[in-house]
Formats: C-alpha cells, structure tokens, sequence
C-alpha cells in the first residue's frame, strides 16, 4: 500500500482508480476482505473529492542560450606495441555491450542537456590518433563526421589542434618538414578545401609531395563568430615535437600572427576569447612514487609558459582549454604586469581528462 500510495500521491486519480479496479477484480475472483473492501472504498470517495493536480517532471536536463563549448581531448585512436603484443589504444568498441564513442557522447549529451544546435561549438585539443598513421586519422575522421551528424554542429564550428601524437615520426626521420602531413590531410579531408583555407589562412601548402611544407608556427587556426561575440584560436604547441621531444612550446611567432588578428578585427575585451593547445601550461599536480634519487620535473609542459601566460592575459583572452596529461584540471592564474595601467583579467585553464584511451 506505501507504493500504491506514492504512486497515488505522483499522479492523481487515475492511480486511485487502477487502485479500485485490482480489488474489485480480486473480488470478483473469490479473494474477498473486509479490509480490501473498506480500503476500496476509502479510495473511491478520496478520488471522488480530490482535485486533480498535474504531476510536475524534474527533467535532469539543463538549457541555456549562451554557446555550449563541448570539449574533447586524448582519443587516441590506434595500436601500441607492447612485449610484442599489439594493443588497442582506444577503448570503446563496437560490440554486444559496448558502444562506440560518438554514441556515448550523443546519449550523455542528450540527458543531461536541452541545446539549440546553432550555439553548439566542438573543440578538440588533440592526440587523435596514436601514431599518426593514415588509417589512424581515417578513424579519427569517421569520429569527428559522426559527432558533427549526431549532434547536428556545423564543421566551421569545430576547433581543433595538433598533439603529440599526430605527429608522424616515421615520415620525421626522413624529413622532418613532412611530420605534419598526415595531421594536415586530415584537416583537409574533415573541413573541405573552402573552410580549410578561411580557418588556416597560414597555410599555403597546395598537398602535393614534391613542394614547400608549412612552418609549424603557421599550423594555427582561428575561428572568429562576431555574431556570438566569440574567438578561438588553436596554437600548435608541438613545435620541435619529434621521436625525441615531448614537451609542448609555442613561440613568440604564432603569437604575433593572433595579435594582428585581434588588431585589424577591432575584438575589445566585450568577446570571449579562448585559447586551445595541447600540452599543458602548468604543471600538471600529480604525485611522483619513486623518482629513484633523481629529481622530478614535469618535461612535456610548455616550456615557453610563462611567456605564453603574460602574452594571453595581456591580449585579453578568458580561457585557454587543453589535454595531454589524460588527467582533468582547472586552475585560474594571472601575472601582474607593472607596465600595464589597465586591469588584467584572470586566465582561465581548464585541462580536459581523455575521452578515449585504454589505460591498460
């Protein structure tokens, strides 16, 4: 009787009525109480003098009108070579009971979010793959097509960035100028010649094999949305990323491109303006076990992050969103400048767990 009751309470007579209807047909079968017939009763007159009150539903949804940023980080689609054993690097799968991932992101996004698609905005802060190799992007270019048609985002609203991982290191040993080519194929292939040109405006690289490669300061993106009073720019800070070097750097060159950007646009302090790498800016705060005697540093931070630091903050950008270290975290951090008369506002960094990779 307590479910019947709670059921009751949650939507009303026509609860009450299902309520009467059981022990009437009991009833009829033989099965015949004092106590069922006066509880049957009780019910009738109570549904009969209740006003009927519609149920209030308590969705798990949240909406919003200001832009969704989904950030996604570390997928890490590909193999690794283990003790001669190869290893997926991915862990979702499509099988009986798994799904892949673009499917968990629809049913999770879906949930927990009601979202006019037009203020959706998909940022990727890279590692696509785990070795850079063609097939790799061709699954990381099936993804990304996926996630765009599942959660209907229009493609000039996707923000990406290289990782250490889209490097190609096989093509890096026998020239390193062709480290990034099977990183910019997929660029090209996801976008389209058109959107590639207006997102890349520094790349000039017509895709053919016997011509001049970009400098890898010129694999910058800037994605610019007047209308949502909006700025992203993706920095590749995989600079001297090679078989050898692992740590992230950006350099004063990208930087000088994103300021006359800012400059000649007339983009005030009234936009948000976000900033993606992939490596991280600060030291990421994880506990060392056993450095055996030596002492421990973190080497793949952004060596020049200091400077990239000050340079964001006094060019007005709000966040700046990361992956790498497969590990979330947020920090907000600001560095005075005795120069500046004007008040500097505090970075925002928010470091992105990864979405994808098999931790066994």
């Amino acid at each position: 009787m307590v479910l019947i009751n709670l059921y009751t309470n949650i939507i009303g007579y026509n609860a009450a009525k299902s309520a009467i209807s059981q022990i009437s047909l009991l009833g009829s079968h033989g099965l015949n109480s004092s106590g069922a017939l006066e509880i049957m009763n009780w019910l009738n007159e109570f549904s009969l003098n209740r006003e009927l009150v519609e149920a209030k539903f308590h969705s798990n949804q949240r909406e919003s009108d200001l832009p969704v940023i989904i950030h996604l980080t570390d997928i890490h689609f590909g193999y690794a070579m283990k003790n001669n054993i190869q290893i997926d690097m991915h862990r979702f799968k499509n099988g009986e009971y798994n799904q892949p991932l673009h499917e968990h992101i629809k049913e999770e996004f879906n949930t927990f979010f009601k979202y006019d698609s037009n203020r959706l905005f998909l940022v990727v802060s890279g590692d696509f793959t785990y070795s850079a190799s063609r097939s790799e992007f061709e699954m990381a270019l099936n993804f990304m097509n996926a996630v765009c048609t599942i959660l209907n985002i229009k493609k000039e609203k996707v923000i990406v960035t290289p990782g250490n991982h889209d490097i190609d290191w096989n093509s890096e040993k026998v020239d390193p100028c062709n480290r990034f080519d099977n990183y910019i194929s997929f660029l090209y292939k996801f976008y389209g010649q058109p959107l590639f040109r207006q997102l890349y405006p520094f790349i000039k690289w017509d895709l053919t094999i016997n011509t001049d490669r970009p400098n890898p300061e010129d694999i910058l993106a800037i994605h610019f949305y007047p209308e949502s009073q909006l700025l992203f720019i993706s920095f590749n800070s995989c600079m001297y990323e090679n078989n050898q070097n692992h740590y992230g750097f950006i350099g004063g060159k990208q930087f000088k491109k994103a300021f006359q950007f800012i400059k000649e646009n007339n983009i005030n302090d009234t936009f948000i303006k976000i900033a993606i790498t992939h490596h991280q800016l600060l030291p990421h705060p994880a506990s060392v076990s056993n450095t055996n005697g030596i002492v421990w540093m973190d080497l793949s931070i952004i060596r020049d992050s200091g400077l990239v630091e000050y340079k964001l903050e006094n060019m007005g950008f709000d966040i700046i969103l990361h992956g790498h270290k497969h590990n979330p975290q947020l920090r907000e951090t600001l560095v005075r400048d005795k120069n500046n008369i004007k008040h500097t506002k505090k970075l925002i960094i928010c470091g992105g767990g990864s979405c994808g990779v098999n931790s066994s």
